[in-house]
């Protein structure tokens, strides 16, 4: 746990690193990068999670694992320092 803590900040700056520079090559590849707002990110979300609670939770063998990532997803949504950043396609 400690080690995540001192890593977290780190690993936060290195996908915001990543999720733009994916975005400018697809962009140089031609493609469009379309960020969804907040409200319509929560909409998203709202309609696709029965879809993974479905298939990832009602597996028994995936239940265990993918139940703990969502309870660990929810108590660390979005940072200030993301939102800032621009992380979050």
């Amino acid at each position: 746990m400690d080690t995540g803590r001192e890593l977290e900040r780190y690993m936060e700056d290195v996908v915001i690193r990543y999720d733009r520079r994916a975005a400018n090559l697809w962009r140089e590849k031609g493609g469009e990068v379309i960020r969804l707002s907040s409200a319509e990110r929560d909409e998203f979300m709202q309609r696709t999670a029965p879809i993974s609670d479905r298939i990832m939770g009602g597996d028994p063998e995936l239940a265990p694992i993918y139940n703990l990532l969502k309870t660990c997803a929810e108590r660390t949504r979005l940072t200030e320092h993301e939102r800032k950043k621009g992380s979050g396609l």
